[in-house]
């Protein structure tokens, strides 16, 4: 199991397992750490009615009975077989992500992308900086010009 798991998570693991009635299937030693260190005061409201997916909002929860499950709870070997490629698959994908994210090649082109719309964005702001800087020396002129008058 994962080294140290949070006491919210051990409350709502062992309340969902004692619902389902497959806290039994676990190993006594696996059992022990999630009473150990459940919360006494947290209580878990499962309702049975509705899917566990759209109870649990813990995230550490959700990996935790998605490992109990698959180690320990399911017994069908093609069930295990398709839920392990998916991971494999999901965590395929998530890499893939990282590398497009990441690339080295990606990130040195990107950091000159930047510079030359950064220096492009100055060169834009000094010609807007004098066109209005002659705009108001105009006005200014046309009032002092009234003025004198």
């Amino acid at each position: 199991m994962i080294n140290k798991i949070s006491s919210k998570t051990c409350s709502e693991i062992y309340y969902i397992l004692t619902e389902l009635k497959q806290f039994n299937k676990l190993p006594q030693e696996k059992q022990k750490y999630i009473v150990k260190n459940k919360d006494n005061n947290y209580k878990f409201k499962f309702n049975k009615n509705i899917p566990l997916q759209f109870q649990i909002k813990s995230k550490e929860t959700r990996i935790v009975l998605s490992y109990i499950y698959l180690k320990y709870i399911n017994k069908d070997e093609k069930l295990k077989e398709f839920a392990l490629n998916n991971y494999k698959s999901n965590e395929q994908h998530y890499q893939e992500e990282l590398h497009k994210k990441y690339n080295y090649d990606n990130l040195f082109k990107n950091r000159q992308m930047n510079k030359l719309y950064k220096e492009k964005k100055d060169t834009n702001e000094e010609t807007l900086m004098e066109i209005k800087d002659n705009i108001i020396n105009k006005i200014i002129k046309k009032i002092r010009n009234i003025f004198k008058k």
